[in-house]
């Protein structure tokens, strides 16, 4: 008999609830992690190009890395800080991250992967 694990949404049991009303089933198919990159923009460019292979197109996230004066954060993307405009697009070997600004910028990708496991 194989093993599953499950997790309820708040006040649901998960033993007895439906899918709709899980976080996590090991019996659903959920998007792994492929790669966590940093990739680093540099200045005069608009544009820093990704390549990740994988011949398909992946889910993405990506955030900028930004520094309040307090602290460094991240703010995904696409969005617009400010009056720079940044976004993004994916291909089946690679990703392109678009700004307005010319200044040098990191941003953390994530990539996720179509296979359970």
């Amino acid at each position: 008999m194989a093993q599953v694990m499950k997790v309820s949404k708040a006040t649901f049991n998960s033993l007895t609830t439906g899918n709709e009303n899980l976080s996590f089933s090991s019996e659903l198919a959920s998007h792994s992690i492929y790669a966590i990159a940093t990739v680093t923009k540099t200045s005069p460019a608009t544009s820093v190009t990704y390549t990740h292979n994988l011949n398909y197109i992946p889910k993405v996230w990506i955030f900028i890395s930004l520094n309040d004066g307090g602290g460094d954060y991240y703010r995904r993307i696409p969005q617009n800080i400010g009056s720079d405009r940044m976004d993004f697009y994916i291909t089946s070997t690679t990703i392109v991250i678009e700004t307005d600004s010319t200044a040098t910028m990191s941003f953390r990708v994530i990539i996720f992967t179509r296979s359970p496991n």
